[in-house]
């Protein structure tokens, strides 16, 4: 039987913060597609996080819209339409004519990629179809070890990870409010995540400052920065000693971690 306690996963090389490609390497390709995800694992990203949404005859695809127009070349609500109809349609085409092959990938199709984990986020409809859907892909690729479940649906998340033992489940925390003092709002988002059965907090960089890193892990809690995009935003969650991130851009994001690491 697999054991339901996470595995280490240890950042490539001497750097201390795990990189994922935030729906790949969007900086330069298409999102969500198999060639951005490539791109983000050539580019040196530890993993890299995806979305999941299940198509209206029960497949599991890779897009982060709830509505197919802004990504590809459909129309129509990704819930509503059927698997055949969404992978006619090109989900390069709106960034460069040279993308036009991609397609909208299968979550089958994503596990298979040569990387050391995943993060997962649950998009859709959060039914049970949804969740037992992706947990059997999961589980039938055999990376459930590899995988992070996330989402805004808290209950979902919490259902997919008890369904996959070994896998991690990520709180996404709001931001803090102005009014909100530093402790409080570390005591909430820590008392959350435990009372919820999460290993990792997912945190807006700007609230980092806010953060008792080291006292967040001595709860037994991961920290994960969000969309550490830009140099500024990935050198703050680097100085914040988080241990993971995400981020359009992951050649630049590996380039300022390695380099903390010989600074």
């Amino acid at each position: 039987m697999p054991s339901s306690r996470p595995r280490e996963i240890r950042p490539i090389g001497a750097r201390q913060t795990r990189v994922y490609g935030h729906r790949g390497d969007t900086a330069r390709l298409p999102e969500n597609t198999l060639a951005a995800f490539r791109g983000a694992l050539a580019e040196g990203a530890d993993g890299i996080e995806l979305d999941v949404h299940l198509t209206a005859d029960g497949y599991p695809v890779v897009i982060h819209d709830y509505d197919l127009a802004r990504t590809t070349t459909g129309q129509g609500l990704v819930h509503e339409q059927r698997l055949d109809y969404i992978r006619r349609l090109s989900a390069g085409a709106g960034l460069d004519a040279g993308f036009a092959g991609e397609r909208v990938p299968l979550l089958d199709e994503v596990l298979e990629l040569d990387a050391s984990t995943f993060q997962v986020e649950i998009k859709g409809i959060p039914t049970r179809a949804l969740i037992d859907t992706v947990v059997a892909s999961v589980r039938n690729a055999g990376r459930a070890e590899d995988v992070e479940f996330t989402g805004h649906y808290a209950p979902a998340v919490a259902q997919a990870r008890a369904q996959t033992p070994g896998s991690r489940a990520g709180l996404f925390v709001l931001g803090r409010p102005a009014w909100m003092p530093s402790v409080l709002f570390q005591r909430l988002f820590t008392e959350q995540a435990i009372f919820g059965g999460f290993q990792v907090v997912h945190l807006q960089v700007a609230d980092l400052a806010a953060v008792d890193v080291a006292e967040v892990r001595s709860r037994g809690l991961l920290l994960h920065a969000t969309d550490a995009d830009s140099d500024e935003q990935i050198r703050l969650a680097l100085a914040a000693g988080v241990d993971q991130l995400t981020t359009r851009d992951p050649r630049r994001a590996v380039a300022l971690a390695n380099s903390a690491v010989t600074s």
